[in-house]
């Protein structure tokens, strides 16, 4: 019954959106407005409108799509690297998080993004560039009803808003390049 869908379905992150509970992250690419962010993943996510993956074999010689992958996947392999360092290196989250309060592991990864950054600055490639503590839960924050939870939720799982997405973020990363 715990599949990778049904997990990925009741993670705080997605609970967070749904709820209303989530800041908005809203932005633009390739001169179309998104309303929220997305996450970077690999192939064995689902197609949802936030998550979005790499191009698994774009032509060799679909320029933009592989500079897309390029970036894509780097974006991806220092986040990894960054976590790698945090677990193996630092042992900030080598062991399970349960007992801690949604307050402090939230301080704790902001301070590993900024550990992170401080290491990586002089490279430009910092993951986190500013903190902003006035953006955490409080207590008023706005909690959608089950029936908006619900539409939240078709919006979350799209797979037309991923594709389109997509394909706006390679024109928009294709753009910026040249």
């Amino acid at each position: 019954m715990n599949n990778d869908v049904n997990v990925l379905r009741q993670s705080p992150i997605f609970n967070d959106l749904k709820s209303g509970r989530a800041p908005d992250v809203s932005f633009v690419a390739n001169d179309v407005p998104y309303k929220r962010g997305y996450y970077l993943t690999d192939g064995i996510y689902p197609q949802w409108s936030v998550l979005i993956k790499s191009i698994k074999n774009p032509g060799t010689n679909d320029h933009k799509r592989i500079l897309y992958k390029t970036k894509h996947e780097a974006a991806r392999k220092n986040v990894e690297r960054a976590f790698g360092v945090l677990k193996k290196k630092w042992k900030i989250i080598k062991y399970p998080a349960r007992g801690l309060t949604q307050s402090r592991l939230s301080d704790i990864m902001y301070t590993c993004l900024i550990l992170h950054n401080m290491i990586i600055h002089d490279k430009g490639k910092a993951i986190c560039p500013d903190y902003f503590p006035e953006e955490q839960h409080r207590a008023d924050d706005p909690v959608r009803t089950h029936a908006e939870s619900m539409q939240f939720t078709q919006e979350i799982i799209d797979r037309t808003a991923h594709l389109s997405l997509k394909a706006d973020l390679v024109e928009h990363i294709w753009n910026n390049a040249n």
